[in-house]
């Protein structure tokens, strides 16, 4: 049995996934009746397999239940939704897995056929909402390879070799951008999922598929750690 754990103050959001997991056909059982409301986590999350908080309905009044968040992301993954119009709130930002910005973005990246119980790590590919200038990109977590900021903006690489240029700091996305997401230097952050080589006496990162060599410095070498535990337990 699937279950959806849902966090949000907001009935019409919970209607809407409830309808949504009939469609999908990826929860099944205690899914289909959501079992969480108005950021009150259940003492018994059996059978769980994701949770959902809504950012939107994020207050300073919600910081209670972050011990529980904290517990269940250690084995389930946790997704947040926004509209874009907020950041990922910072105490959120080390425990979720990823962040959409539709509601339907959940189940096709969490179809039944996706759930393991393995102690490794799975790669989440949600969107992620980018604000530049006067337009808005969503993105898939795989397209970014890394970020090099630049006095008071930052450029955003892409798979594909783009830079999208957005008026914002490093510290920002630090805050904002979801694991696997690292810092690794003042000016620059790397998504650990394209991380191929380390070198740790020239420190150096090599990425894949772009020929860019991005430095990292003492100060965030525990970072690198990080990194690499990742890639020693993620799935695709």
């Amino acid at each position: 049995m699937n279950t959806l754990l849902v966090l949000t103050k907001n009935e019409q959001l919970l209607y809407q996934l409830q309808g949504l997991s009939k469609q999908y056909e990826v929860f099944t059982g205690a899914a289909i009746s959501l079992i969480c409301t108005g950021y009150i986590v259940p003492k018994t999350t059996n059978h769980v397999t994701l949770v959902c908080i809504d950012l939107e309905s994020w207050d300073n009044t919600s910081a209670r239940i972050l011990p529980s968040l904290e517990k269940l992301a250690t084995s389930i993954p946790l997704f947040g939704l926004t509209l874009g119009t907020i950041g990922i709130p910072t105490p959120l930002h080390p425990i979720l897995s990823g962040v959409i910005c539709t509601p339907t973005d959940l189940f096709p990246i969490f179809h039944k056929r996706a759930f393991h119980t393995s102690p490794t790590i799975r790669f989440e590919d949600g969107i992620v909402p980018i604000v530049s200038k006067k337009e808005r990109y969503f993105l898939r977590t795989s397209e970014i390879v890394y970020l090099q900021a630049d006095d008071h903006s930052v450029d955003m690489y892409l798979t594909d070799g783009t830079a999208i240029p957005i008026f914002n700091t490093l510290r920002h996305f630090e805050q904002s951008l979801p694991k696997p997401f690292y810092r690794v230097q003042r000016s620059y952050m790397v998504n650990a999922y394209h991380v191929k080589r380390i070198q740790y006496i020239k420190k150096r990162l090599y990425v894949r598929n772009l020929a860019t060599i991005l430095p990292f410095s003492k100060t965030y070498e525990p970072n690198l750690q990080h990194i690499e535990e990742w890639l020693r337990t993620y799935t695709v």
